[in-house]
């Protein structure tokens, strides 16, 4: 495959003999990807998830709040430290 003048998915200038994108990592391998939008592995929220509502939802006011949580969140700690 031939290195593109520009790259397609984000519009910079590639240096002769390249292997990749200096800009936004595109390279022979990812075949140059053109979907500006993709996000190979990230599970990201839908566009309309509403953050300020979540963390004010009865759910996560009892997940912050909740003793457990509180044991865990030191064994966590503690787990951290030793190991």
């Amino acid at each position: 495959m031939e290195t593109p003048e520009t790259c397609p998915n984000c519009g910079t200038e590639v240096p002769d003999g390249s292997l990749s994108c200096p800009a936004c990592g595109s390279d022979h391998n990812t075949g140059w990807n053109t979907e500006s939008t993709r996000y190979d592995g990230l599970d990201l929220p839908d566009t309309g998830f509403d953050y300020n509502k979540y963390i004010q939802s009865d759910e996560m006011i009892k997940e912050r709040t909740s003793p457990k949580s509180a044991v865990n969140s030191f064994i966590d700690w503690v787990r951290s430290i030793f190991f």
